[in-house]
C-alpha cells in the first residue's frame, strides 16, 4: 500500500481499521506497530494519531499504547465489516488476489454506510430466500 496524505476519510478509516486489526491480533497497539502493518513511516503514523486524537477517535495511555475510543471503535468495526463483506462478495464472484484485496479496500470507502447496510441486508434476504 502506498503512503497517502492523512486527512481524507479513507485514510482515517484505514488507520482505524489497522488499529482494530492489530488490537485483535496483539492486544496492545503502538505507532510503530501501525507503521509496520501499513508500511508507512513512523512520523506519518504519529501525525495521523495526533489527528485521530483531535477527532476523538483514539487516545494514548501512559505507556503510549493507542486505544480506540467508543467513537473510533464503532467506526473501525463498521469499516472492517464493510471490507470483509466486500472482499468475501468479490471472492464469491471469482475475483482473485491481489485485485480482491485492493478492490474491497477501495469499495469500503466509496460506498456510504447506508448503502452498505442496504446491500448487506438485500444479499442476506436473497441468500435466506434461496436456502429455504
Amino acid at each position: 500500500m502506498n503512503e497517502i496524505m492523512f486527512g481524507s476519510r479513507s485514510s482515517k478509516e484505514n488507520y482505524l481499521k489497522a488499529i482494530l486489526q492489530l488490537e485483535k491480533k496483539t492486544g496492545n497497539v503502538r505507532s510503530s506497530d501501525i507503521a509496520d502493518h501499513m508500511g508507512f513511516s513512523r512520523p506519518s503514523v504519529s501525525r495521523a494519531m495526533s489527528e485521530l486524537q483531535k477527532d476523538g477517535q483514539v487516545r494514548m495511555d501512559e505507556d503510549k499504547n493507542i486505544i480506540l475510543t467508543k467513537k473510533g471503535r464503532e467506526r473501525a468495526k463498521l469499516v472492517l465489516e464493510k471490507y470483509i463483506f466486500l472482499r468475501d462478495l468479490l471472492k464469491t464472484a471469482g475475483v482473485g488476489e491481489p485485485m480482491v484485496t485492493d478492490e474491497a479496500c477501495n469499495m469500503e470507502h466509496a460506498i456510504s454506510d447506508e448503502t452498505f447496510l442496504a446491500l448487506r441486508q438485500i444479499l442476506r434476504d436473497v441468500v435466506i430466500e434461496h436456502d429455504e
